[in-house]
């Protein structure tokens, strides 16, 4: 019986070929795959979002819905498929609202999407990349964005401001650095000189 032995150049050479191949697989298929219709749960479960992408007749759709006893309700809609996206609750406004990242590319970073704002099935704002860059974010090249320079940050999610009623949604940059934005308004928050970073 033959063993492989992995000590071997050839067969190392042949492993290197492999994962290599896999790679190129796997980037291309990245690059190359459609988006997919998912749901979003947030917000202890109680609500959540079904995101579709646009099809042949049919628009680009989010639903947020409200988990019920026996049919959930639909409580807003959106007509927008964002690849993710975060949800919040707002107690004094009593409505759902929503962070949303976009796909879409443009030559111009100033008119090119990267957080679109939400509430009650109402826009708020919209921050650009060059926004973002502003705000000290950096910028990558994407291969499954065919290219496109985007802002690199992380989704933290939707944290309450303590000793109030009032919630931000946060995102974070490689640097450490957070911002915070007013899911009422979708306005960037300042923050106190103790905690910034």
């Amino acid at each position: 019986m033959h063993r492989f032995r992995a000590s071997t150049p050839t067969n190392c050479l042949a492993l290197l070929i492999l994962i290599g191949c896999l790679t190129f697989y796997d980037a291309h298929a990245m690059k190359q795959a459609p988006p997919r219709t998912y749901v979003y749960s947030g917000l202890d479960g109680i609500f959540y979002a079904r995101c579709s992408p646009p099809k042949t007749g049919h628009p680009a759709r989010t639903q947020v819905f409200r988990v019920e006893e026996k049919q959930d309700m639909p409580v807003d809609s959106y007509e927008f498929f964002s690849p993710r996206i975060e949800l919040g609750w707002s107690p004094i406004a009593g409505k759902v609202a929503v962070l949303a990242t976009r796909l879409a590319n443009s030559a111009d970073l100033s008119k090119q999407h990267e957080l679109d704002f939400y509430l009650g099935g109402k826009h708020l704002k919209t921050y650009s990349t060059q926004d973002l860059m502003q705000m000290g974010a950096p910028t990558s090249m994407r291969l499954y964005e065919d290219g496109g320079k985007r802002a690199e940050f992380k989704l933290v999610g939707c944290q309450q401001v303590p000793g109030t009623n009032e919630y931000n949604f946060v995102i974070s940059f490689a640097s450490g650095k957070t911002c915070q934005f007013d899911i009422l308004t979708g306005a960037l928050r300042e923050l106190p000189d103790s905690a910034r970073n």
